[in-house]
C-alpha cells in the first residue's frame, strides 16, 4: 500500500480499492470452487 499513497492529497485511496477489489475476486472465487465442489455426485473420488 505503500507504493500506492499519494503524497499530494495524503491518500491511500487507490491502495484501498485495490486492496478491497483482490478481496472481492477472492471471494467470488472462493463461492464458486466450493458450490462446484459441493455440487459433484457422491462417490465420484473413487
Amino acid at each position: 500500500m505503500g507504493a500506492t499513497y499519494n503524497a499530494a492529497d495524503n491518500s491511500y485511496a487507490i491502495g484501498l480499492l485495490l486492496l478491497a477489489g483482490t478481496a472481492a475476486v477472492a471471494l467470488v472465487f472462493t463461492i464458486v470452487a466450493v458450490h462446484e465442489r459441493s455440487i459433484q455426485p457422491a462417490g465420484s473420488g473413487r
